[in-house]
Parts: structure tokens; sequence; C-alpha cells
């Protein structure tokens, strides 16, 4: 791999790098899994862009997309995709145990399907695997930015990322990123 992700997400207008500035954490953590036979998880597939993001930045590398609706816009003999809603606590059951190395929850952003999602996965995480929860919200709905972040601290391994202005000086209330690790 010679093409860091945040270029790679350049190059792919993805909105983890065009509307959020999640791409340069990223590059730091996820660096030594590149070229590893790692298994992904993506939930909220949308038009597909996302998927050629890890496709293309890892490049051994199983990707799994989940989505509300049936994925049909482009195949890959490394990409397997699911229609399912990310809210239901049964969702983990669809995997084994320990199956994957990095999980994307980039559906939804409601804050009960987040947790929800978090919940029913995490056991499919392997131990010193990455959960990312993307854009969440900082709004009075979810609680502002104490209810929306505070329910997290206390999980295995949590950082998180905030910046509230994007590459192109516009306020954003949802670029906030937490990741969790598994011990």
């Amino acid at each position: 791999m010679t093409d860091s992700l945040e270029t790679i997400a350049k190059r792919l207008q993805s909105s983890k790098f065009t509307g959020h500035s999640y791409m340069p954490i990223y590059d730091d953590l996820f660096s030594h899994l590149r070229n590893e036979p790692i298994q992904i998880l993506e939930l909220g597939v949308g038009d597909g862009n996302s998927m050629h993001l890890w496709l293309q930045g890892f490049a051994n590398a199983i990707i799994h997309g989940i989505d509300a609706s049936k994925f049909e816009t482009f195949t890959h003999p490394r990409m397997l995709t699911y229609a399912c809603d990310v809210s239901t606590p049964r969702l983990g059951l669809m995997f084994p145990k320990n199956q994957f190395d990095i999980i994307f929850d980039d559906a939804s952003h409601k804050t009960t399907d987040q947790r929800v999602a978090w919940m029913s996965l995490w056991p499919t995480l392997k131990p010193g695997g990455y959960y990312c929860i993307e854009d969440i919200y900082m709004t009075p709905e979810n609680g502002g930015v104490d209810e929306a972040v505070r329910w997290w601290i206390d999980k295995p391994g949590f950082r998180v990322f905030a910046n509230f202005k994007t590459g192109f000086g516009d306020f954003r209330n949802d670029d906030v990123l937490i990741i969790l690790r598994k011990p």
C-alpha cells in the first residue's frame, strides 16, 4: 500500500474526508493492518463509497457491509453485503465471535442505534480490535456533548476525537468519532 487512507478517501471524494476529519486518525491507527488478511465490518454502506475506500486501503481484507436496504451497486470478490436493520439487538448473531478486526458504525447516526449495534456486535470483534463509531451527533435532541459522549467513557479502550470545523471551514456538530479497543 503506497497511498494513505486519506489520499484514497480524497480521490474517492469520501465523506470520511470531504465532510469529516477521520482519515488522519485512521491512517495512524490502522497503518499496521493495511496489508494484513483482516476482516472489516462497515455499518451503513449507502452508495458504496466507503466499501471502495476499504477495498483499496486494505489490500488483503475481507470487507463486510450492512445496510438497511440491499446493496447492488457493485460486487467484489473480497466484499460481502447484507441487508439488515442495525437497530436490532440480534445483529451480532449474524457473525461468529471474534471475527472482525475493525468495525465502523456509519449507519443511522442515531444514538440509540449506535448503542444497540455496539452491544450486539462487540462480541464479534477480535481481542485488540477497533470499534469506530462515526458521526456522534452533539445536538440537544441527543443530550448535547455530555450525553452523546458520556455513555461511552467507561467502555474498553475509549478514545474520542472531535473536530467541529471541516477542512472547508464549515461547522459540523457531528464530526465526532469514538473509538473503542477491545482488550
